[in-house]
This record gives structure tokens, sequence and C-alpha cells, in this order.
């Protein structure tokens, strides 16, 4: 693994660690160092401290007089300079009284290497920034410029957009998929109008424009009023628009009435996510009785169909609980096949996810149990690295990270933690197997990836990857993993042509050929956006502390509270949840904030909160 190898003297630590702090949070490896020792009787540097030093990438000595009195230090500074290439050894001088060089230090300081010194700078992340500045060639963490690359994605797409009446900015809406390479027309995809609602859920979270609220309602209406058959309850796939009851199109096609349980599921998490935050708040339009945010009847629609028709009468190994795909035309479920879409596998985990939310949502324990049932059906096949086959003999990278999606979630809503474990089990598995750019492979059989490196990756897939990876703190509390992180994020980041589109990638033709796939779709800048921000995210707020106030004596706003209840604990304004769980859940959502590095501050006395109160 990467390292820089920092030497000090123990007199200097409490000024050193700041600037180590900073260098660790923006590099690949680890920076790292000895604290300082006795060398009156052995002034010789260990071995095992010598190939420290020799195996570094650099080696970085902070100055001071206490410093230039350390055998132990110079001891380490001599070995720098003999070892490593002295283009590798940088020196900082710390902030004392004078910039001077202290004695000892004088002639190593002048055999061509660089000096810093901490006066010119500000504080320990600018004198950071200026030590890797100076050292351009070592690997350092990517710094995604979230403003910048948002701004540039959101300008692209709107290209995406249907909107059926186009002078109404609040009316209803889908994504429209273009033709693609294969010749598939253009279509109005439901599935991608469920992750365009969440999507901007999120960017409203990020942002606070309303704009994003009302592009979510009017995708919320259109997937009510025309995708969801009035008929069965399920959601419907694509609209093929006058090519739609096209006979080879009629497994996918709104006429052909082929109901998908993983489709119906991210269009059940996008319809519950947008009434648990605002449905609330929702009141019917006078004009059109239209509601803008509560689709709580549709969402309970969704999760009976999936739960009443798609769940399978259990059986005594229960190895596919589920019906992949549902045919409304003959009120059957129809026969697993060989291609991931269309058979129980590791994707459904995101069917579970809906539930799961669905009865975070209504309390139903239906809904909890089915979800249950499906993870637990879904692990049964999953091999101690990891792996789990999503097609007979094959894995492919993007159903298979769904479900590293969908366990991680259901396990922290549902309280199952061995779920989350499998899903970082996964999302190792697929960084064990990251090619030296960067990417990994969409297809692997036996656990070698199918296709030549570098030419068989799927952005989408690569995305999924990296928000897991950054949700499960892989990006920051993991040094094994943290490295090949970044070096995915370096991957995902290459992709972007600077006008914020993302390329699809590569498709397995069936035959060990990957040609390149030239359609624009908005699925892959979608995950590929989300996984970025949520990685620069993470590495932001993992050393933040957040803390809430929720003391008072549920005086000043009674009857709404009142000493028992005092308004932090109070359900009267928001209706569904508490003013304090709604705080929480805004800085834990998705892991933004670990939940240890959350802190309530409570009234004294009686009025004391109780942990009873929050889920």
């Amino acid at each position: 693994m990467d390292q820089i190898f920092v030497s000090f003297s123990t007199e200097n630590r409490e000024s050193v660690e700041p600037i180590v702090r900073e260098l660790q949070h923006g590099f690949c490896g680890n920076v790292f160092y000895y604290l300082e020792q006795d060398c009156s009787s052995a002034p010789l540097i260990p071995d095992t401290l010598i190939r420290e030093i020799e195996n570094s990438q650099a080696f970085i000595c902070f100055l001071s007089e206490a410093a230039g009195k350390s055998r132990w230090v110079q001891g380490e500074v001599d070995v720098a300079l003999e070892k490593l290439d002295k283009e590798r050894v940088r020196f900082v001088r710390l902030r004392e009284g004078s910039n001077k060089i202290p004695a000892a230090f004088q002639f190593r300081c002048h055999t061509g290497t660089r000096v810093i010194f901490e006066n010119d700078f500000r504080g320990p992340r600018e004198v950071a920034a200026e030590i890797r500045h100076s050292l351009d060639w070592v690997r350092w963490r990517p710094d995604v410029d979230v403003q910048l690359l948002l701004e540039e994605y959101l300008r692209h797409r709107e290209t995406y957009l249907w909107r059926a009446d186009p002078g109404a900015p609040a009316g209803a809406l889908a994504i429209r998929e273009p033709e693609r390479h294969d010749q598939t027309p253009a279509c109005l995809y439901s599935e991608l109008t469920g992750f365009f609602i969440s999507e901007s859920i999120r960017l409203y979270d990020l942002t606070g424009d309303e704009m994003f609220l009302h592009e979510a309602s009017g995708a919320a209406r259109w997937l009510v009023g025309s995708a969801m058959d009035k008929e069965g309850g399920g959601i419907l796939t694509r609209h093929y628009f006058a090519r739609d009851a096209g006979a080879k199109l009629e497994t996918t096609s709104f006429s052909g009435r082929q109901v998908y349980a993983f489709d119906t599921a991210i269009c059940l998490i996008a319809l519950t996510d947008l009434t648990k935050r605002w449905g609330h708040l929702d009141s019917p339009d006078r004009a059109t009785g239209e509601r803008r945010y509560n689709f709580k009847t549709e969402a309970r629609q969704l999760g009976d169909f999936i739960c009443d028709t798609l769940m399978r009468e259990r059986s005594d190994d229960d190895k596919a609980p589920l019906a992949a795909v549902y045919s409304l035309c003959e009120q059957r479920p129809l026969p697993d096949e060989n291609r991931w879409s269309r058979r129980f596998g590791p994707h459904h985990a995101r069917v579970a996810e809906a539930l799961a939310e669905l009865h975070h949502l209504t309390r139903n324990r239906k809904y909890r149990d089915c979800a249950l049932r499906i993870c637990d059906a879904i692990l049964r096949f999953q091999d101690p690295e990891g792996d789990l086959e999503t097609s007979p003999g094959m894995t492919e990278l993007h159903p298979f990270a769904y479900g590293a999606e969908g366990l991680m979630r259901v396990g922290e809503l549902l309280n199952q933690p061995h779920y989350v474990d499998a899903a970082r089990l996964m999302v190792e598995w697929s960084l064990d197997l990251q090619s030296d750019d960067g990417s990994i492979a969409q297809c692997f059989r036996d656990g070698m990836p199918v296709g030549p490196a570098g030419q068989n990756y799927r952005t989408d897939a690569l995305g999924q990857v990296l928000l897991v990876a950054a949700k499960l703190g892989l990006a920051e509390e993991d040094r094994e993993y943290r490295p090949k992180v970044d070096r995915l994020v370096h991957f995902l980041m290459r992709l972007e042509n600077g006008s914020g589109v993302f390329p699809f990638g590569f498709l397995d033709s069936g035959n060990n050929d990957f040609p390149r796939c030239k359609t624009r779709s908005y699925w892959p800048g979608m995950y590929a956006i989300d996984a970025l921000i949520t990685y620069q995210v993470s590495r932001l707020a993992h050393d933040a502390r957040v803390i809430v106030l929720a003391g008072g004596r549920g005086t000043r706003l009674w009857p709404l509270s009142c000493t028992r209840v005092p308004k932090p604990l109070s359900s009267a304004m928001l209706g569904n949840r508490s003013l304090l769980e709604e705080t929480l859940q805004r800085y834990t959502r998705s892991r933004l904030i670990p939940a240890e590095n959350v802190y309530v501050l409570c009234s004294g006395g009686r009025n004391r909160c109780s942990g009873g109160c929050f889920r």
C-alpha cells in the first residue's frame, strides 16, 4: 500500500498532528510515523523503521528547535536522504519565533530538498495543501468539485425529461429513454422515472431548490396515472409511443402488460419516500383534485400486489419466493429465464427494500415479513467471499450491486445487521476484482472477468459500487479498501466528458465480445453523480459532530406540547413523526453523519428525553 513517512519531535506532536490529519484525508494510502524514542544508548534507527522509510513514496520532516536536538529525528532524516531520491524528501519548518533552520539540519536541507515554512500559511489545511502541491507525483485522493459537476449534469439532465404539458413546469413528466444502439425504440421508462423521483428528492435535500420537489411530484403523478396498471395493480415497464403494440416489444411494453417485480419496487420506493417526506403537508389541488406528495394509497396497492400476487407460496427450500415477472394478460407468474432481469436474483433485494420502506410508513407487518423472506432467500446463494450469481454460471455487476444496495438498506430499516454485513462483503468482493485502471468488469465467470480489461464495464454499475462503498464507510474508515475506492472515483471522473455526460460503457454481446454502447442514457449519469456526491459528502461529514438542542419545558406551544411530551417529542406538528425524529433523520439519512456522531442535548431535571422515544 502507498505510504508517506512523517518525522518530528514528540514535543511538536500537538502542532504536527493536525497537518498529518489533513494529509491523510487527501492521500490514497497511509500517512504514518513512529513516536520519538530515546537514542542515547542506541543511536541507530531500528531495521524495521529503515524498511518503512525505504518503502515510502515520500518522507516529510517537521523542523523545530526540539527536532534539532533529537538524535531520533536526525537519524530518520539521514536514512531518508540515503535511501530515497532527494525529490521525495520534504522539510517543513514549524511556526516558532524564527524561520531559521536549526543548525543540525542546515547541511541536510541544502542537499537539493525543498523547505516549506509554516509561517507562510494560515493553518494546517493550507500547509497540507502546499505539501500536496510540492509532491504532485504522489497519488492524492480525488477531490470532487460537487458544485461544478452538479451544474454540468443538471443542464444535460433536462434532455431526458418528457413533459405531458410542456407549458406547465409542475405537470406530469417521465424519463424518455432515446433509441438504443440495438434498435430498441425510444420509450417512456417507468423504472427510470422512479429513479428520477428519488434523485429529485436527494437534489432538493442538497440544494433546497423547490423545483426538484415539483419535478418529483410530476413524475409521481405520471407513474400512478399512466404506468400503474388500473386492473392488476403493478407498474408497467416501458411505453414505446406509436410502436407500443409491436409484437417484438411485448415483454416490456405497456401493451404487453408484463409486470416486473423490480420495476414495481423502484417506483414503490419513490412513492413511499415522497409520501414519508411531504405527504402530511399535502392537500388536493382545488382545480384538478390532484395530490402533489401523498401517494400512500397507491404505495399500499403496489406493496399488496408484490406481497399477495408476486410472492409465491412458501415451499420447503423457499429458494425463489418471488416471481420476477407476472403476466397480467394471463393472470399468472412467468417462469424464470436465464436473463437476470427475468429470474429471481440478488437485484430483488431492492424489492425487499421497497417493502421495508413501506413497512416503515404503514407499520404493516406483512410488508416486513415479505422483505425478510426475500433477503433470506437471496443470502442462501451467497458464497463465503461475497459472490452471488445473477445468471446461470455468471455474475453481472449491475444486478449484483443492486443486491448490495437493497441488503444494506433493509438491514438498516429492519435492524438486521447481518444484511449490512452481507452487503459490505459484496462490495469488498467487487473491489477485490478491480482492474489496474480503477474499473470493475461487468461480467464475471468463476470469479474471473469476462472480456478484455478496461473494455467490459458499465458506468452505472461502477457508480452503484461506489455509492454503497461510500455509505458503508469504506471510503473513509477502511484502510484496505480506501485506496481501491479512490481509484474507482478517479476512473469515474475520467469518464465524464466535461459537460455532465457519462457514457454507458460496454455491453456483453453474448460471445465474450463487449462493444462500446453509444447510446446516451439517463442511467449512467444518475448513478455516477449520486455516487460521486455521496463519496465527497462522506469524506467531509465523516469527522463532523452534530449537536441537536432538544430541551424545553413544553409550555410555549401548549397544548401541542406539554411537560410530558415537550415540543421536540411531539408529533402534533408533523403528524407521523416528532421534530426530533425529523432532525435526526435529516442528518443520518443515507449515513450522511454516523449515528454515533450525533448528540442530543436535553433539559436537566425531570424533563429528560427517553431513548424509547426514538426509532
